[in-house]
């Protein structure tokens, strides 16, 4: 099965399938690393996908994707509203819109290292809990198929 195969999410387009890529068909290494942009794309086509897998490329894009539009969105706010210290409505409400995409991601990543998406519940326990995710997300991929595709 070539690199360019890719499992499709169930659903619309042809013959009931989506046009959204889920992870790369490769049976024998897992998911496909990809650049910053294919990782914005998969980050909101697979808005709230919670099943299938992540590539370390793919999480760690993502959230330089958010962290540099987080400093726009809160730059945006500066200019617009000042440093008044109230709640930030432009950084807000792009916050909140990250928030499910990036829970998706996390957990597919998870999946990735062949553990569940429940384990992202670490991140209640404060300081240790971030840093057992760090770990988690920093490991290789479980090369192969895993209970997660």
């Amino acid at each position: 099965m070539a690199d360019t195969d890719l499992l499709r999410a169930p659903g619309s387009g042809p013959a009931g399938r989506s046009s959204v890529p889920l992870v790369s068909a490769r049976p024998d290494r897992g998911p496909r690393s990809v650049g910053f942009m294919e990782a914005t794309r998969l980050f909101f086509s697979n808005y709230a996908t919670f099943s299938g897998r992540a590539s370390r490329s793919e999480y760690w894009y993502a959230v330089l994707f958010v962290v540099l539009s987080s400093v726009v969105a809160a730059s945006l706010d500066v200019a617009l509203f000042g440093n008044s210290g109230r709640i930030d409505p432009i950084s807000s409400i792009w916050q909140l819109a990250l928030l499910i995409p990036g829970i998706s991601v996390a957990v597919r990543r998870l999946h990735d290292t062949d553990r569940t998406g429940w384990n992202y519940l670490w991140l209640f326990l404060p300081v240790i809990g971030a840093i057992i995710l760090i770990v988690f997300f920093c490991q290789r991929g479980s090369p192969g198929r895993n209970r997660y595709g």
